[in-house]
């Protein structure tokens, strides 16, 4: 399905209103990450999963996740970048949802180490999959950029998250993924031509109540790609 940027963003645009900042830690402040997210899922484009994910039904991962040997090129064009920002995603929902239950029940409860679990094996996933050498190199010359860019702060996200002993340790790992998952998506949408900067502008003067929707909707146009 080709993406209507200006669909996108628009229908993104419509949802800021009630988008409010969070002393919380985490969540980090809301982000134009978040509006591309709620517009994706307003055109009905397949979304990667929400912050907050329910995995009480679903059976605990393994240790070792069986991962394919090597990604196809076939398999590459599509997954190496789109495919990590879905994982990265997955990721912050678990880790923001294991500091629900650790905030009553400590970080050794069950459900904690099922989501801190799951973090990892998805990021493992990714960093050995879609982030594979192989991927990289199959991939568009823009997005080996953006992955190269991108692998030391994943890793040091994997070993942080592997390394968690407390409440403290999980919150800045938590804090650390959706700040990292953020700038991703936004490097993926400036790659696909969008300027970021220019939407960023926009959704600020709305929500700051300098601009309104319908003259945001006006203006959107010039900072996205030609369709």
């Amino acid at each position: 399905m080709q993406l209507n940027w200006t669909q996108i963003i628009i229908a993104g645009l419509n949802g800021l209103s009630r988008l409010k900042p969070s002393s919380s830690k985490p969540p980090i402040p809301p982000s134009i990450s978040e509006v591309y997210q709620n517009a994706m899922a307003s055109v009905g484009t397949p979304l990667i999963p929400p912050v907050h994910i329910d995995v009480a039904e679903q059976k605990p991962p393994s240790s070792s996740p069986q991962l394919p040997e090597q990604a196809t090129s076939r398999d590459v064009a599509t997954a190496c970048i789109s495919c990590s920002r879905s994982h990265l995603a997955t990721v912050t929902g678990a880790l923001g949802e294991a500091i629900r239950f650790a905030r009553e029940g400590g970080i050794a409860d069950p459900e904690v180490i099922k989501r801190i679990e799951l973090a990892e094996n998805e990021i493992t996933i990714m960093e050995r999959v879609d982030l594979s050498p192989a991927s990289i190199k199959a991939s568009p010359p823009e997005e080996q950029k953006m992955a190269n860019d991108f692998l030391p702060r994943i890793r040091t996200l994997r070993q942080n998250i592997g390394n968690i002993m407390s409440v403290g340790n999980l919150e800045d790992t938590a804090s650390e993924a959706e700040i990292l998952g953020r700038e991703f998506r936004l490097r993926h949408l400036e790659i696909k031509g969008v300027d970021v900067q220019g939407v960023m502008s926009l959704a600020k003067k709305v929500n700051n109540n300098e601009m309104t929707l319908e003259e945001a909707q006006e203006k959107i146009r010039k900072y996205l790609p030609n369709e």
